[in-house]
């Protein structure tokens, strides 16, 4: 893109020139002189390299941005062109223009210069995102690939796309970490922080897997008590069979999620074992440099207390000398030779001391060195445990999604057998295994006529309504001799109520 940055500039500059060169230019032919032999190979990549944006003719009024790309100002139909395209080469060895390319008027010219910006932004944008498309895995690898990622030793060097300078040199904990004070433990408690950091995280992410495995395992469990309920148990024939499938594949699903619960304890005991296994060996290096530390700050205090009396006593001498020396003119030869005596003990004392904080520094200095061996060794160690951690808990991760994933698609398999069972449900065989089964009849009842009452009792003797009680006849009724009949009597005008 900055290529073509320079050949736009410099088009836009012969747009700013002035009314009489711009008819002088249009005035010359379209296309240029062509040479008449043919280029070598290697004369055309020295001239395409003989500058930043490309060759360029501008008496010809072409600009090379390419192989066999050319940008050209040309006059058509009295029209001022700029023409952006690419040309070939005949057998003759003339260039000719072809027909991929685009001729763009001023106005077109002047729009494309004042999106330039935007287009490079865009460009290097696409060019970005390309670069992590192509570092990023396809997304149906990431999300189905089942495979743990690779290891990546502690001291491998990562590649130019991720690091943003070829020389930068890896960084390690035994360079990073000093103090410039000698009792300091600064830089190693700062270490000893970070792990105690990841080994908390280890045991935040066992506690997760856990109560994932839980949660797994009380889903799986009360599916399968949904699949023991009765579902569909008057259905019959296809739907029957797809029904019972349903119910099968929900137990197995419930199952799967079951097994899926017991994979994850298993991931939780193994990084439980993996944190117990770098705390036991972290407390051995941690002994050795405590001891290491206490040695150091002992010895540093006894040196620092030798010096306090070595110079203590190099003052003393100084002293005593000094007062020799004042009274050698003045005392008696008595005093002379106390004084005398004074000097040389306090001589030997700043002696005795003298010696003895060398010999203090001297076995500081060796501890010293020891303990920035047991620093240096700490740090790799402590160091690759971390490189070590930060590893085992992107694989326990990963492989935690992996089974998540491979349970989606177990499920799916399970599910799949269902639908298989669901296409083979006929409807019209089910109705008529139905029909089949439960058949009443195929005639339906006669209708119910019209009956006159009165027609009925001209034309037909009267029919008599079915006994509806269950007793018996009436019995005759029984008379004594005296009693009248009334029903016996053929009197005329008789009636009952007379009497």
């Amino acid at each position: 893109m900055p290529k073509s940055k320079e050949v736009l500039s410099s088009t836009s500059n012969s747009d700013s020139d002035s009314d009489a060169d711009t008819k002088a230019k249009r005035k010359r032919q379209a296309t240029p002189e062509k040479p008449s032999k043919k280029q070598k190979s290697g004369e055309s990549s020295k001239t395409s390299s003989s500058s930043k944006g490309g060759s360029s003719n501008k008496n010809d009024n072409m600009f090379q941005i390419g192989k066999m790309r050319y940008v050209s100002v040309r006059d058509f139909k009295g029209k001022v062109l700029v023409d952006i395209r690419e040309y070939w080469m005949d057998q003759e060895g003339e260039m000719k223009p072809g027909r991929k390319g685009i001729a763009l008027n001023p106005e077109q010219w002047n729009q494309l210069k004042e999106q330039i910006d935007d287009i490079d932004e865009a460009v290097a944008e696409s060019a970005r995102v390309r670069a992590l498309w192509e570092r990023a895995p396809p997304l149906w690898t990431r999300r189905y690939q089942r495979n743990t990622p690779q290891p990546v030793s502690l001291h491998s060097r990562a590649k130019s796309s991720d690091r943003p300078s070829e020389t930068m040199r890896d960084l390690h904990f035994k360079d990073n970490f000093w103090n410039g004070e000698i009792t300091s433990t600064a830089g190693y408690d700062t270490i000893i922080q970070h792990l105690n950091d990841g080994k908390r995280t280890c045991k935040e992410i066992e506690d997760f897997i856990k109560a994932r495995a839980a949660i797994e395992e009380k889903y799986a469990k009360e599916l399968l008590g949904l699949s023991k309920k009765v579902c569909g148990h008057n259905e019959m024939n296809t739907l029957k069979r797809s029904l019972d499938v349903f119910k099968l594949q929900t137990e197995q699903v419930s199952l799967s999620h079951l097994h899926l619960a017991q994979t994850m304890r298993d991931e939780a005991k193994k990084l439980e074992e993996f944190r117990e296994k770098q705390k036991e060996a972290r407390k051995k290096v941690e002994q050795q440099m405590d001891v290491a530390h206490k040695q150091k700050t002992t010895n540093y205090k006894k040196t620092m207390e030798s010096k306090k009396t070595y110079e203590q006593k190099c003052r003393d001498k100084e002293e005593a000398e000094q007062a020799m020396n004042r009274s050698a003119t003045t005392s008696n030869t008595k005093q002379q030779e106390k004084l005398y005596a004074k000097a040389q003990q306090a001589k030997q004392s700043a002696e005795e001391a003298d010696r003895l904080y060398n010999q203090n520094v001297c076995a500081l200095g060796k501890i010293r060195e020891e303990w920035l061996n047991e620093h240096v060794k700490a740090c790799e160690m402590f160091e690759k445990q971390e490189a070590e951690r930060i590893n085992t808990l992107r694989n326990v991760v990963w492989t935690h999604l992996n089974h998540l994933s491979q349970q989606c698609v177990t499920s799916d398999e399970l599910y799949e057998e269902v639908r298989k069972s669901l296409e083979q449900c006929d409807i019209q065989e089910d109705i008529e295994h139905f029909i089949n089964l439960r058949r009443t009849g195929d005639k339906p009842p006669a209708p119910i006529p019209y009956e006159n009452f009165y027609t009925n009792q001209r034309t037909a003797p009267a029919r008599q309504l079915p006994s509806i009680s269950r007793r018996g006849p009436v019995p005759p009724p029984v008379n004594a001799g005296g009693d009248v009949t009334y029903s016996a009597i053929d009197e005329p005008g008789y009636s009952l109520i007379r009497y």
